[in-house]
């Protein structure tokens, strides 16, 4: 009944059922990590960081390009966010916070220009050409910011109400669909 349709429009349309304010989607195993994301409204670095933790995960760490992608693709490629990435425990040498080792790298051009302040790192930086689209490279800003930030967890922070990764939900409107005929 009416309960049906909204739990398979919330699926389709990304609209989480949890009680939480926070919509958390999953890098599916198989294709990704199993991890969990979320993004929070605009802040400065610390908060973003703090506000993190308190939802029991990190500012995201971005470990190959397919999860960059996974990122962009689901919380969007144009706006800047801010990621793990930071120079505050030394400056001028980054590091994620959560302690993952710093091996895949996707610097702008401009990365680290900044040498007397520490730093987080935004992904989606505005390229040098603004006729082209910002293809995900990071850049380092001023903690001050503001700008949203992703939030990424290892385990399910929602107690297992989450919503798909929007490649999921293609597919699963396909099977919706194919249900009524």
């Amino acid at each position: 009944g009416e309960l049906m349709k909204k739990l398979l429009l919330s699926l389709i349309f990304g609209v989480a059922l949890s009680a939480s304010a926070q919509e958390w989607y999953q890098w599916n195993h198989g294709v990704g990590n199993g991890h969990f994301y979320t993004a929070l409204p605009s802040t400065d670095w610390d908060s973003a960081a703090t506000q993190a933790v308190d939802l029991g995960g990190y500012l995201t760490t971005i470990n190959d390009s397919r999860e960059l992608d996974f990122l962009r693709t689901t919380f969007g490629r144009v706006e800047q966010f801010w990621i793990g990435l930071n120079d505050i425990d030394s400056q001028g040498n980054f590091s994620w916070f959560n302690g993952e080792a710093y091996d895949f790298q996707y610097e702008a051009h401009n990365f680290g220009d900044s040498p007397d302040a520490a730093n987080g790192a935004v992904m989606n930086a505005p390229p040098m050409n603004p006729d082209y689209l910002t293809r995900g490279k990071w850049v380092d800003a001023g903690l001050e910011g503001p700008y949203r930030a992703i939030v990424e967890s290892d385990v399910d922070p929602t107690g297992g109400v989450s919503v798909p990764e929007p490649t999921s939900f293609a597919i699963m409107g396909l099977m919706i669909g194919a249900v009524h005929l």
